[in-house]
């Protein structure tokens, strides 16, 4: 499993914009004999009307990410900043796909954990992103963290050699190999623990990969 660090982020998410403009008449047109159009006139919403569309899409939105059920949930502003993504097909055909495998196969982490990294460390806090590939596969591993595990479970190779790492660029002094591999102590102060794909089947390695996440 690959580990990689990247450097503080001084932003999580740029909207492009783009406008677009036509103009001009077809070759050869004669200009003289072409009607003019008279401008079209711009209507002036009040407050109070701009306030009930505002509120119509929000309500809308909101049936939308209800009938996605638990997973269409994401905790904290991380729901602010991503509800509209929820709703694309693309989205809505992962969490179909979620659903029979939850329903038919041992899937992890638990679905109460999927997003355990978000809950954690919400999009305002966050200062470090660590980026893994998938989840652990075998049981009593797993728990929404990468490189992640509970309490009692021995560390994986991957996250033992993080700790190596860590204890040989800051020193044995600043930094001391922990005998466990919970790393919620990591997240809650502002580290970002997130997979690129959130969930995978049983014992079987990137078993989700290119399914939307």
């Amino acid at each position: 499993m690959p580990f990689k660090r990247q450097a503080s982020l001084s932003s999580f998410f740029t909207k492009a914009k783009s406008t677009k403009t036509t103009s001009g008449q077809s070759a050869g047109s004669d200009s003289s004999s072409t009607p003019k159009t008279s401008a079209s006139k711009t209507v002036s919403l009040s407050p109070e009307q701009k306030e009930r569309i505002k509120a119509s899409k929000a309500k809308a939105l909101a049936k939308k990410l209800a009938k996605l059920g638990p997973l269409g949930q994401l905790p904290g502003t991380w729901g602010e900043l991503l509800q509209d993504e929820l709703t694309k097909p693309y989205f809505t055909n992962l969490l179909s796909f979620l659903k029979s495998e939850y329903g038919s196969k041992t899937i992890f982490p638990p679905q109460k954990e999927v997003y355990e990294a978000l809950r954690r460390c919400d999009a305002s806090k966050v200062k470090v992103v660590i980026i893994g590939q998938d989840p652990y596969h075998n049981h009593n591993q797993a728990h929404g963290l990468c490189f992640s595990v509970r309490h009692g479970i021995r560390p994986p190779p991957s996250l033992k050699n993080i700790y190596k790492e860590l204890a040989t660029d800051l020193g044995e002094d600043q930094f001391s190999i922990p005998t466990h591999g919970c790393l919620e102590k990591w997240a809650d102060r502002g580290v970002l623990l997130l997979n690129s794909c959130l969930t995978v089947q049983a014992h079987k390695a990137y078993s989700h990969r290119k399914q939307g996440w």
